[in-house]
């Protein structure tokens, strides 16, 4: 809440309540890790009292050195009997969520670097495809007029190699620039403004897969070029 709402210590926080607004003066910030909007901290008296709630949804317990959290956690719910649902997590398990709350903010990240990469690659076989498709004719004109069919797939391989480096220029970086703005846009609901790591040697192994992708597109209507020198003698 005080990164969210850029407030500190001394600063005056209104709490709205059922009977009307509660004003407090900020004591301490400290370090939340349990709520991803940021919380408030009173003690239970206070909150009680501005609430009207006698409910408690959560203790946290601090153990001696030495003690079981086995044991702790079965003389919890036998002082507790009227919370059949309650829950006691021990720190390695609250730990486990929140890691977790993490790896999925992450994996979300990564799955729109892959998408984005993904998507300039398919558009950049598209592009590769429809141009040959609309210059069929005239690669059977020129394979007709003496070209040799290796040079023409040659220059074919050339075009389709310079097409696949350059939407891997333009969808690395657009990639990566995705992981920055979505930090950004997710920080006013989560708090998180983690660094941004960039897996620079991941996006520089992708560019073979990209060189790779639109080859093949290359590749496949290269074959047919005799096909296409029949082709193009019947529509003459």
């Amino acid at each position: 809440m005080s990164r969210l709402r850029d407030l500190q210590v001394g600063d005056p926080l209104e709490i709205p309540t059922a009977s009307g607004t509660a004003k407090f003066r900020i004591a301490a910030v400290v370090d939340d890790y349990l709520s991803e909007r940021g919380a408030a901290i009173t003690s239970l008296g206070t909150f009680r009292r501005i609430t009207g709630d006698p409910r408690i949804e959560s203790i946290q317990l601090l153990l001696k050195p030495g003690a079981s959290q086995a044991a702790v956690a079965r003389q919890v719910h036998r002082l507790l009997p009227q919370y059949p649902e309650l829950v006691v997590a021990s720190r390695e398990e609250m730990r486990h969520r929140v890691t977790g709350f993490f790896d999925a903010f992450v994996s979300v990240l990564g799955g729109l670097t892959v998408a984005v990469l993904g998507l300039v690659t398919l558009v950049a076989i598209t592009i590769t495809a429809a141009s040959l498709n609309a210059r069929r004719k005239f690669l059977g004109l020129a394979a007709l007029c003496g070209s040799p069919p290796q040079s023409v797939r040659r220059q074919l391989f050339a075009e389709g190699l310079l097409i696949g480096g350059a939407a891997w220029l333009a969808g690395a970086p657009s990639g990566l620039l995705a992981i920055g703005l979505s930090i950004g846009a997710l920080s006013p609901w989560t708090g998180l403004t983690p660094a941004v790591a960039a897996p620079i040697p991941i996006v520089i192994l992708t560019l073979p897969l990209v060189l790779l992708a639109t080859s093949l597109a290359v590749w496949l209507p290269a074959r047919r070029l005799p096909r296409e020198i029949a082709d193009t003698l019947r529509f003459e």
